[in-house]
């Protein structure tokens, strides 16, 4: 059975699988979940226009906790069942983060904020005025044509001129598009575009050569922001501001590192936090107010679905979810599934875990090739290894770090997760498979796109001074340069 969806006033509409979670049609909307679907922040709410979402419940306690009259429901608690009308009010999404509210300083006209990642582009319109977003739009990085991974793009780089410059310039057209998709009669209501991204994405949009980032020790002298104007861009028709393209930290640590920082405002803390990017690359920073320290780790995609045999993004018909009791899996969309995004990934290792098919090695019982997880999709023995090496990279670079800051779990006070992964991640099973410590149980908040909320911040000009404090404290580690770096990574690999 499907059912129809249409949200306005985007005048959007999408038909549905029976019993969809409303959280995975907005998702794909641009929506964010800052509390991470718990019900708590209640910054997801949409109202029924028309059709009927049960609310039974925990979901009906929370409407009513929240004052939210019978028109009114949370996004994260909603399924579908028949066809409805939503209107979902983009002016709810204001440039703050659940944990912390940022008061910015009024300022005239509009601001687009660009999260330039490897997999996803997503720009947003931001009135300055008040900080509330106006509209939303996202699309494939037109670039995984030539690599899923950044690896295979920088080597395709590398491989002429012509093809470097192919990577540059479709995606400014990708943002240029979604510019046009932004804006109507707006062109001259817009102050500034700001774009971040990793490193490699930075160096690609840029022009900038890529080669030393293809070998150790992995260093660029072009970490430097860079401003345009349209008419350098090819973008005149549709802007008439300048477009900023923020600096790096450094290291294969780009300025969605730093946009994640100011998001959490972790440079105005008293107590420690940590924050996580896992994206096709792995990015961790901790610190406070006085001090911080970061890193990038080879994680590898794997949490991104890439290099796993029946991998995906977390997208429609992708496992994310498996009931250990049954067996059976909720995908994204409610759909029949086609394959294992990255937090369906820790779930079935989890399972596999459980049932004793994979032991604490990483060896599989009988030394199976292929392990089903539901009807022909399955892991691998390779994608066991290639989560062992992930996870390994990932839980290597929290140690090190804080043994750099003289710090143990015990003394952060938050652990902000980014990326997609974050959006269904489990996070007791992700402890469980060691992914995280057993220390980071109820410290761990799921932050959704911190690069996105902090470039909507750096649209503010108060947030100069941010930028350049950030700047003054931030210390990069070398985890390979880390005496015991092998030791403390070989013991990662092994499951608890």
């Amino acid at each position: 059975m499907k059912c129809k969806v249409r949200l306005e006033p985007a005048g959007k509409e999408y038909e549905v699988a029976y019993n969809t979670p409303l959280r995975d049609i907005l998702l794909q909307h641009g929506f964010e979940f800052p509390c991470g679907g718990r019900g708590v922040c209640g910054n997801c709410k949409v109202r029924v226009l028309s059709g009927h979402i049960k609310a039974e419940g925990i979901h009906a306690q929370i409407l009513e906790a929240k004052r939210l009259d019978r028109d009114w429901r949370l996004a994260c608690y909603s399924y579908i069942t028949e066809d409805v009308t939503l209107y979902t009010n983009s002016s709810n999404q204001v440039v703050t983060t659940d944990h912390l509210k940022l008061a910015m300083t009024p300022e005239k006209g509009l601001g687009i904020a660009v999260d330039l990642g490897s997999t996803t582009i997503v720009s947003q319109l931001v009135n300055l005025s008040d900080g509330h977003v106006i509209s939303t739009a996202t699309s494939p990085n037109p670039q995984s044509q030539y690599g899923a991974d950044i690896i295979s793009r920088i080597s395709y780089a590398l491989s002429s001129q012509t093809n470097a410059a192919c990577l540059c310039q479709i995606v400014r057209n990708a943002i240029y598009k979604q510019i046009n998709q932004l804006l109507s009669d707006n062109k001259y209501n817009v102050r500034k575009v700001v774009i971040v991204g990793n490193t490699v994405m930075h160096h690609l949009f840029c022009g900038f050569n890529v080669a030393p980032l293809s070998a150790f020790p992995f260093q660029s002298e072009h970490n430097e922001g860079k401003e345009y104007q349209p008419a350098d861009l090819g973008w005149q028709e549709a802007i008439d501001c300048p477009v900023w393209f923020m600096p790096n930290l450094g290291h294969f640590v780009g300025s969605d590192i730093l946009a994640g920082i100011e998001a959490i405002q972790m440079h105005k803390q008293e107590r420690f936090q940590a924050l996580i990017d896992l994206g096709t690359n792995g990015e961790i920073a901790i610190g406070n107010k006085k001090r911080i320290v970061y890193t990038s780790t080879a994680a590898g995609p794997a949490f991104e679905g890439i290099n796993i045999s029946q991998g995906m993004k977390a997208s429609e018909g992708a496992i994310y979810q498996i009931n250990e009791t049954n067996g059976n899996v909720q995908t994204i969309g409610n759909t029949k599934p086609v394959g294992i995004c990255g937090s369906g990934l820790i779930e079935a290792v989890h399972w596999l875990l459980k049932k004793g098919e994979v032991d604490c090695t990483g060896a599989t019982a009988n030394n199976q090739t292929f392990l089903p997880i539901y009807g022909e999709i399955g892991l691998t023995d390779k994608d066991i290894r290639e989560f062992q090496l992930a996870k390994a990279a990932t839980r290597t670079g929290m140690d090190i770090l804080l043994q750099k800051a003289n710090l143990s779990y015990n003394d952060i006070e938050h652990i902000y997760i980014s990326g997609g992964l974050g959006n269904y991640l489990n996070i007791e099973k992700a402890i469980s498979v060691g992914l995280f410590s057993n220390e980071c149980q109820n410290k761990v908040i799921r932050m959704g796109n911190s690069a996105l909320h902090g470039a909507k911040i750096f649209l503010f000009d108060t947030s100069k001074k941010d930028m350049r404090n950030i700047a003054n404290i931030t210390e990069y580690c070398a985890l390979e340069l880390h005496p015991d770096f092998q030791d403390i990574y070989c013991n990662n690999l092994l499951f608890p």
